[in-house]
């Protein structure tokens, strides 16, 4: 390599021209076609659904919600889904205090090789979302396993996006979200239909 290090000390100027032509040429060809998220999202081969029932709901309740819940997946995407499982309130191991009217739904998949209705896991999230928003009586939201739990210890929350409401005035704070749906909407308008669900 002396040769070559030899050379370039001898022209830096044409070395360093040559350098920055092949940078160039490169952040043209390629910047394009990247995407626009700053960290791929990782597909975890899982799903979670997190459910919150009304304060209070026992846990014959949750139980047979739950069970709806895992018929109508399984019934509906046999050859995406490899099984469901529920996990309704605290461990005995408390490391997830958890009330009854709180799940939280597992779904493993199957390879996607096998999927019919679906071509992504997104997709299959908007589908799962789709025969399950109708049911009454609780709200969901869906993520991923290690996701859910990253989200959750760093904001406090178990989605991607939380908005945190603090003041004395019931009222006010009542009246305040469909204010921020409002301004949402002008921005991003799918988010804005997912707060004014959560919202409404």
């Amino acid at each position: 390599h002396y040769p070559v290090l030899q050379f370039s000390m001898h022209h830096k100027t044409a070395v360093i021209a040559f350098a920055a032509a092949v940078l160039a040429v490169t952040y043209g060809m390629i910047a394009p076609n990247l995407g626009s998220e700053f960290v791929p999202r990782l597909s975890e081969g899982g799903i979670v659904v997190a459910i919150v029932r009304l304060a209070g709901t026992d846990l014959e309740e949750s139980v047979r919600g739950n069970t709806a819940m895992e018929q109508i997946i399984l019934k509906n995407f046999p050859d995406e889904v490899q099984h469901v499982f529920s996990r309704i309130g605290t461990a005995e191991i408390a490391t997830d205090p958890m009330g009854v009217e709180l799940t939280d739904m597992f779904i493993t998949l199957k390879p996607r090789s096998q999927w019919t209705k679906a071509s992504t896991q997104a997709e299959l999230t908007e589908l799962l979302e789709d025969k399950l928003k109708d049911l009454s009586g609780q709200k969901i939201s869906f993520s991923q396993p290690i996701e859910m739990r990253m989200n959750e210890m760093v904001s406090g929350s178990r989605s991607d996006l939380a908005v945190k409401l603090f003041g004395d005035d019931f009222a006010v704070l009542t009246a305040s979200p469909r204010c921020k749906s409002t301004w949402t909407r002008t921005r991003s308008p799918a988010m804005a239909c997912r707060l004014a669900k959560c919202w409404s």
